[in-house]
């Protein structure tokens, strides 16, 4: 279920578009206060739902991008916990969350209970977590700056379990919804994971979020709802000069298509170039990508209305057909 506000004011109206988790799905489109405008309002409501297999699809991937959201928020608050009552850990754990101190931090996360560990248990924990020998020199570490700080509370201690259980189960349920959401991409063996930067996972998102391609005229039109095109901050009758990209449409499937961009950025021949030239021309590293995410859109908008795979071809023949992007 979708809830909509409106702003209507004289000679457009701005509307907003959120889901049940009270979550914006598209930034503000606005619509002129026409009948034309009224018929392109009701237009992108009913391009905003998804049937069949897509529908299902989109749900699963919706709620794994939920899930992970809400760990990074937990991971967030762990790191805010343990600078405040534990401000050697900073040092301790310069990567709180590698497999090494997520080992030692499931068994102690104050302290006290770092210091209740004997040496010997806390070398075997740490060498079972890492292929790196540690010794002595290390486990001494961890006893001098645990020393230093023995003032956390027990409500501090099982505040923070508390926190890496939630974390634990949240990453098993991630686990689950991936590899169902594998399985059913499997099933619909689509040209979508040909593309670079795309796997099973993203290519879910992009093919749920998009739904039927013929409902975009142009491929701009596909870039438009990615919202990833250039816009200007503005009001009713005023604007300035202020640019960004417009954040229209899913932000599920911007995310999808940035983070294979960044990965097209160097791994694809042609895309890699782009970037390059962006960056030789004095660009920030982020216009460059969103440069990267247009053209990739691009051709996704090809690649799904023709059913063409995206074809890595570097002498510029195309054997076998598909996009030449390559």
């Amino acid at each position: 279920m979708f809830f909509c506000g409106i702003d209507i004011a004289k000679l457009k109206q701005e509307n907003s578009l959120i889901d049940e988790a009270q979550r914006q799905i598209t930034q503000s489109p606005n619509f002129a206060n026409r009948p034309k405008g009224g018929e392109r309002l009701l237009n992108y409501f009913r391009d905003c739902y998804a049937t069949g297999d897509l529908l299902a699809l989109r749900q699963l991937c919706r709620h794994r991008a939920d899930t992970v959201d809400y760990i990074s928020d937990l991971k967030k608050e762990i790191i805010c916990f343990m600078e405040e009552f534990f401000f050697e850990s900073i040092y301790l754990f310069p990567e709180m969350f590698d497999r090494t101190s997520a080992e030692l931090l499931s068994k102690a996360v104050t302290p006290e209970d770092m210091l209740r560990i004997p040496t010997g248990v806390l070398c075997a924990i740490l060498k079972s977590a890492n292929k790196r020998r540690f010794g002595d020199p290390e486990v001494e570490e961890i006893d001098d700056e645990t020393n230093n700080n023995t003032n956390a509370s027990s409500a501090f201690s099982m505040h923070l379990r508390h926190f890496f259980e939630k974390i634990e189960f949240l990453e098993r349920q991630v686990e689950e919804l991936e590899v169902e959401i594998s399985k059913q991409m499997d099933d619909i063996d689509s040209i979508i994971t040909t593309c670079p930067g795309v796997d099973k996972i993203q290519g879910a998102v992009i093919l749920s979020e998009i739904g039927d391609i013929s409902r975009f005229a142009k491929p701009k039109n596909l870039v438009a709802f990615t919202g990833i095109t250039p816009a200007a901050q503005e009001s009713d009758e005023a604007s300035d000069r202020q640019s960004g990209i417009s954040k229209g449409g899913s932000s599920y499937l911007r995310r999808a298509i940035w983070v294979a961009a960044l990965v097209a950025a160097f791994d694809a021949l042609v895309l890699s170039a782009f970037y390059q030239k962006k960056i030789g021309e004095g660009k920030h590293h982020y216009n460059a990508i969103c440069g990267v995410a247009r053209k990739l859109t691009l051709a996704i908008y090809v690649m799904l209305r023709d059913d063409m795979p995206y074809v890595r071809n570097y002498n510029g023949l195309l054997p076998g057909g598909g996009i030449k992007a390559d």
